[in-house]
């Protein structure tokens, strides 16, 4: 009788403390629901930065490119803004502060040691140019080639004066490369519902970042229909260039 005893009080003993056990366990081992925790990943800001890309693109353009005064016609692109005469795009933008007279623009052969150079495209501007005005045109000949020399130059026909420069279209290497980071880099901006003028802005900074101002002004110069703030920033630039007072 008493062996059923102490083995009744036994087993009531050692379910008292299992019931113990799951209500208070050793070693904080929670009862209580578990909370499920959303990991989340960090938030990449959106291409809402305009503001902010130009005044890094300023800054940059008043650190890095010289400034080429103002007598009489003044070229700005292409191949004239780097610390080196490179440019990646082989449609290059001539561009340039006005003058009121009537100019010619050329574009020479790839340089040959072995040969003189000949007019490979022209174009004849006959109106009236405000002096203070910039004004660009777009090459729209043949795609130039990959690591040749090209001149172009500015000829103004009342006054006999002229202006050439010189530029190199970069090797076909590292051009393949820059274009491949440049359609990445639209790509993302796309899925991001970036605007063309946003998109502009950044592959400008993307050349900016690589010492290619030529490439730089150009993409600001490719919107379509520019809002009036990117109109005055580009025509601010120009003017530092060309107008050393300011």
């Amino acid at each position: 009788m008493k062996n059923n005893y102490r083995k009744t009080k036994s087993l009531l003993l050692s379910l008292v403390l299992f019931s113990s056990v799951l209500e208070f366990p050793s070693n904080s081992i929670a009862v209580t629901p578990s909370v499920q925790i959303k990991q989340t990943q960090p938030q990449r800001t959106q291409p809402k930065k305009k503001r902010s890309t130009w005044e890094t693109i300023v800054t940059m353009f008043k650190g890095k490119v010289p400034k080429l005064g103002s007598r009489g016609i003044c070229p700005v692109n292409p191949g004239i803004l780097e610390s080196v005469n490179i440019i990646w795009s082989d449609r290059p933008l001539f561009l340039w502060q006005g003058t009121d007279v009537p100019i010619e623009i050329r574009l020479y052969s790839s340089f040959e040691p072995s040969q003189d150079q000949s007019i490979l495209w022209r174009q004849v501007l006959k109106d009236a140019i405000s002096t203070s005005t910039f004004q660009g045109i777009q090459y729209t000949g043949e795609a130039l080639e990959a690591g040749k020399i090209y001149d172009w130059e500015i000829f103004s026909p009342s006054t006999a004066t002229k202006k050439r420069r010189s530029f190199r279209v970069m090797g076909l290497e590292e051009r393949d490369r820059i274009t491949s980071e440049l359609k990445n880099l639209e790509a993302q901006l796309r899925t991001e519902n970036a605007t063309d003028e946003e998109i502009a802005i950044e592959r400008s900074y993307y050349f900016a970042q690589q010492d290619l101002w030529s490439d730089a002004l150009q993409e600001m110069y490719s919107v379509e229909k520019p809002s009036p703030e990117l109109t005055l920033k580009v025509q601010e630039l120009l003017s530092y260039i060309c107008n050393p007072s300011k």
